[in-house]
Order: C-alpha cells, then structure tokens, then sequence
C-alpha cells in the first residue's frame, strides 16, 4: 500500500514538474523581432512622407502669394497679443496648411515611435532579465501617458477605455509574466491589448489619408507654375531644364503615393500580425503570415522611402 502511495506520489510530482518547464518555457524572440523591425520602418517612413508633403505645400504657398498681385508681404508678419505669454498669431488669419503640417510632423512621429516602443517592450520582455515589474509598470505608464497626449494633440477622438497602448489587464498579465514566466501570461498580455492596436491601427489609416488629400492639394500648386514657364520660355534649353524639373517632381509624387500605400496596408495588416504574435508565443514552430506579411510590407516600404529621401537630397 505504501509502495502504491509512493508510486502515485512520484507520478504527480514528475507530472507537476512537467507542466511548471512547459508553463515557464522560453519564448522565441524571433517573431517579435521581426515585429519590431517592421515597426521602426513605418516610423521612418511616415516622417519621410510628411517631410516632403510640408516642403510642397510650403512651396505652393510661396509661388501662390508671390503670384497675387493683392499679396501684401506685411500680412505674413507675426505678432504677440498682449498677454497670451509667448503665443503669437499672423497678421493675416488665413489658414497656412504647411504650418499645419509642420506641427503635425512630430506628432504623428510620436504616435508611431509610441507603437515602436511597445514592441521594443515585448523584445524585452522575452528576455528574463531585461525588465523588472516595477521597470515595466514605469515604462508602461510612460508609453500610455505618451500615447494619449499624442493623441490628444492630433486632436483624435479616443475612447477613454482606448486611449492607451497597454490596457490594466494586460499590465496584469504582464506582472504575473515577469513573476512566473508562463507563456500563457504573455499570451494574455498581447491578447488584452489588441482592442486598443486596432483603435490605433483605425487612426493611423485615417491619418494617412489626410496626407493623401494634403498631397492632391499642394500637387497642382507644385506644377502649375512650370506649366506657366514652359508657356513663356523661348528656347529648347530652358524647355528641357523645366521638362526635368516636372518629372522629378512627378517621380517624387509617384514614390510618395507609393510609401503612403505602404504604410496603409502595414496598419491595415498590423492588428492580424500582433494577434499572431499570440499564437507564436504559443506554437515557437509556427511562422503565423500576419507577422510574415508585416515584415515583408516594412521591408518593401523601407526600399520605397530611402529612394524618396534620395530624390529629396
């Protein structure tokens, strides 16, 4: 009887022994990884794309108000009402879209650096011993207190309960993680967050097409006063100067349409690759396509924005 006791006794132990190494197995980090590349890609490449759009818009606005023969240069002067501390305003209101943009630029650098920095967390938290729990409660309310200010100054409607990147019971999750190293907990901090990656994923898409209707805008400004000088040139020398002069503006059109295309299907495809970031998590062999697709998207827009850059330099 005792023999038997024993036998059932060590039975559980070892069983026990095998659910706490599977339970506290090692995540691999490669799709992670990949994740996170992909998402340094996207920052790069948007900040490329507002770049150029704030420099036509910009361009158009001068060749427009120096063509108006009612433009009076003291309109663009700036001046300090008494007692706004330190705020300033034009002479004329009218609205300066390339100011607008100019002031978007960093903020929507800040609303993909904010997706960035969380897949550089779960890089992070693969590793065992890169963060603490109090490290990432720190991290954590910084990236949430970032994301909502950035939000907030992009002037996008969030609900309350989507405002962050991490939300309470992913952080939860995220605590019990670095505790106990269960991937089923690593599993629920990527599964809690997703409802908040596709608010932010439904905003990005909307962003983009801003800049996409800005582009169609400051596109014409850009080309009609070549048209004008085509009109009016003389010869054949300045003719082809001006005939280059609009293809590189049409090659850097066509490269800034495309790296906006990108950038649209990487958001429209990054909810699908952070769910599959579960379910690598959970299978180490499985090569989930979102993440595959995600990667793929980073890479092409990658080649796409350092050909804009080199056109722009």
């Amino acid at each position: 009887m005792l023999v038997k006791k024993m036998k059932k006794s060590i039975k559980i132990i070892v069983l026990g022994s095998f659910i706490f190494i599977v339970g506290c197995s090692s995540i691999n980090p490669k799709p992670i990884s990949k994740f996170s590349s992909s998402l340094q890609n996207v920052k790069s490449g948007m900040d490329s794309a507002l770049s150029i759009d704030y420099e036509w818009n910009k361009d158009g606005f001068i060749n427009g108000f120096a063509s108006d023969t009612d433009s009076k240069l003291s309109s663009l002067k700036i001046i300090f009402p008494t007692g706004t501390n330190g705020l300033f305003e034009f002479t004329d209101n009218k609205k300066q879209i390339y100011l607008e943009l100019k002031k978007l630029r960093p903020a929507v650098y800040e609303l993909n650096s904010c997706l960035y920095s969380y897949s550089q967390l779960l890089v992070a938290l693969t590793d065992d011993s890169l963060v603490s729990v109090d490290e990432f409660e720190t991290m954590a309310k910084e990236l949430n207190a970032n994301l909502n200010k950035t939000y907030g100054a992009l002037g996008l409607d969030v609900d309350s309960k989507a405002n962050a990147i991490i939300s309470t019971a992913a952080a939860e999750a995220a605590r019990l993680y670095i505790e106990y190293k269960r991937k089923s907990y690593f599993i629920d901090f990527i599964n809690n967050n997703q409802q908040n990656i596709e608010t932010y994923s439904n905003h990005c898409i909307q962003l983009i097409d801003i800049i996409y209707i800005s582009l169609k805008r400051s596109y014409p400004k850009m080309v009609e006063p070549l048209e004008e000088e085509w009109q009016a040139a003389k010869n054949v020398d300045k003719r082809i100067k001006i005939t280059e002069e609009m293809l590189s503006i049409n090659e850097k059109l066509i490269d800034m349409i495309a790296t906006l295309k990108e950038l649209k299907d990487i958001y429209i495809i990054l909810p699908k690759a952070h769910k599959d970031l579960a379910k690598a998590v959970e299978y180490p062999d499985l090569n989930p396509a979102g993440i595959t697709e995600l990667y793929n998207s980073g890479q092409r827009l990658y080649r796409i924005y350092t050909q804009l850059l080199s056109e722009n330099s």
